[in-house]
């Protein structure tokens, strides 16, 4: 008679090939489409512990996941880029004439730079430059006041009053 455990261990690795691996591309596109792993668990019907166990085992659906949210945040952050640096658009517009003519305009909309996207760039990519972090150097020694110097009746007089049990 076979044991169980190695039975169950053929389920788990056989779960994986039928509801993940054949569905790796799909995978790779939904974190395209920003979807969060929550919900890509959920459109598997894998619970979100053993899809991460099932990253930590398996390299393609770690190369799946990175190929697809590389490329999104590739998308937004031109985007943003885009939009710190300002661009142009050609509008176009139809105008019908009186007498049922059609005549088509196009003009081009320069779109102005944001100051907003150009702080939050800066302080993600040049950092050092631009982050709103101060750094303060203290000097000297700090003496912190410890309950070890305290007798027994003035930590039990403490302990009554911050309604601490003994």
């Amino acid at each position: 008679m076979k044991s169980k455990a190695p039975e169950k261990l053929n389920i788990k690795k056989h779960y994986y090939e039928l509801r993940v691996q054949p569905k790796l591309k799909l995978i790779q596109n939904w974190c395209k489409d920003g979807e969060l792993e929550a919900t890509i668990c959920k459109r598997l019907g894998v619970g979100i512990s053993t899809f991460a166990r099932y990253k930590n085992k398996y390299k393609e659906l770690r190369e799946a996941l990175k190929n697809g949210k590389m490329e999104i945040d590739y998308m937004v952050e031109n985007a943003l880029l885009k939009k710190a640096l300002g661009y142009k658009i050609k509008e176009v517009q139809k105008i019908t004439d009186p007498d049922g003519g059609l005549t088509i305009k196009e003009t081009l909309k320069e779109i102005p730079p944001d100051t907003t996207a150009q702080i939050f760039w800066l302080k993600n990519r040049v950092k050092d430059k631009w982050r709103d972090v101060n750094k303060v150097k203290l000097q000297g020694n700090i003496e912190v006041n410890s309950l070890q110097k305290l007798s027994d009746a003035d930590l039990e007089k403490l302990a009554i009053k911050y309604s601490i049990k003994v």
